[in-house]
């Protein structure tokens, strides 16, 4: 007789099975895999480069932009006539500069009664040390003022012939930004009537006042 075990039959499964598990990934894939990971790799090591060049390098520096502000200062008399308020005093400022707090410029000299300082004083140095510019309008009422760069700049003009009246007061804001940089701020103005302003400049400008 003849007997059939039931392990015959379990046999060529487990063998299956083996095979299975065995199966080989080929070389080639296998190769593939690793240059493709290398790649990877030095391709994120180049870009991080890149960036972090671009973050940690210095900023651009833009060139200055030498510019010429002028204008004319009037002023309007009794019967509504403009005449030159020559003597009045331009002054500009940049508004992202200052000198520090010990080194500001005092007033004397600057002020439209004062004699006109000369370009060496302290005062026209501790002005222009910081990118700004004084000038007086000529007897015709006219100004010219070089500034280094474009950029933005307060611009204060102090009348000559033109006075404030008794309940004309002073602008605390005016007060506070121009005691940035002279002192003390309220003599520069005095009795006199003045203007007080931020001005944009691009380039060559002209701005035209009237009291």
């Amino acid at each position: 007789w003849h007997y059939e075990s039931d392990d015959d039959d379990y046999a060529p499964q487990m063998s299956t099975a083996t095979d299975i598990a065995r199966v080989a990934v080929p070389r080639q894939v296998l190769y593939a895999q690793g240059i493709l990971l290398v790649v990877v790799a030095i391709v994120s090591f180049v870009l991080g480069t890149l960036v972090s060049g671009r973050g940690g390098g210095q900023p651009e520096v833009r060139a200055a932009v030498p510019c010429v502000l002028s204008g004319e200062v009037v002023y309007s008399n009794a019967g509504g006539r403009n005449l030159p308020d020559d003597g009045s005093v331009v002054l500009v400022l940049p508004t992202e500069q200052r000198p520090a707090p010990t080194g500001k410029a005092q007033v004397e000299g600057l002020r439209p009664g004062d004699p006109m300082p000369r370009d060496d004083s302290e005062n026209i140095r501790i002005i222009q040390a910081i990118g700004g510019a004084y000038s007086r309008a000529d007897s015709a009422g006219h100004f010219q003022i070089k500034l280094p760069d474009a950029g933005r700049y307060f611009v204060l003009v102090v009348s000559k012939n033109r006075y404030r009246s008794a309940d004309e007061e002073m602008d605390r804001t005016d007060i506070a930004q121009l005691g940035r940089y002279v002192q003390p701020p309220t003599e520069l103005l005095g009795e006199c009537r003045y203007t007080w302003r931020e001005v944009p400049v691009r380039g060559d400008d002209a701005i035209d006042f009237t009291f």
